[in-house]
C-alpha cells in the first residue's frame, strides 16, 4: 500500500510538472508540427527562417516572466538571463534580430496573429487562442 502512495504522489508530481505551453503561429502558416529542438533553435538565434525562406519573427515576454521563467527552463533549458546574454551576440553579429519583447499573454497572441511568420508561447489559456493556430510539439 506504501508503494502504491509513492506512485500516486509521482504520478501527482510528474503531471503537475508538465509543460502547460502552447506554442503559437499565425493561422496562415503551414506548420502544423514542431520539435523542441526547433523551438530551442529558433529561440536561441540558430534557426531565423522557416522552411519557405521567410523570416521568423520571435515573440517573447520580458525576463522578470514566470511564463518566460518556465518556458526557458522546458525548451531552453536555460536561464531567461542566459537566453538575453546569448542573445546580445546573436545581435551584434548583425545576422538576426533579437525577439519582440511583450509583457502580456494577450498582446503575443495579437502579435502573432497579425505577422504572418510570428511565433509564440502561451500557458494553457483557452480563451486566447481563437486568432492564432497552435502546432503540436514533438519530444524530439
Amino acid at each position: 500500500m506504501k508503494f502504491i502512495k509513492i506512485i500516486l504522489i509521482l504520478l501527482v508530481l510528474i503531471v503537475t510538472n508538465a509543460s502547460s505551453h502552447y506554442i503559437i503561429i499565425n493561422k496562415s502558416n503551414n506548420v502544423s508540427k514542431i520539435s523542441k529542438s526547433e523551438i530551442r533553435n529558433i529561440y536561441l538565434g540558430n534557426t531565423i527562417t522557416w522552411k519557405n525562406n521567410r523570416k521568423i519573427q520571435i515573440v517573447d515576454y520580458n525576463s522578470e516572466s514566470e511564463l518566460r521563467e518556465e518556458f526557458s527552463k522546458s525548451y531552453l533549458f536555460l536561464s531567461p538571463n542566459k537566453v538575453s546574454m546569448i542573445w546580445l551576440k546573436v545581435t551584434l553579429s548583425g545576422k538576426v534580430s533579437p525577439p519582440k519583447i511583450l509583457y502580456k499573454e494577450k498582446d503575443v497572441v495579437k502579435y502573432v496573429a497579425e505577422n504572418v511568420d510570428a511565433i509564440g508561447y502561451i500557458e494553457s489559456n483557452k480563451e486566447l487562442i481563437d486568432d492564432v493556430k497552435i502546432i503540436e510539439v514533438d519530444d524530439n
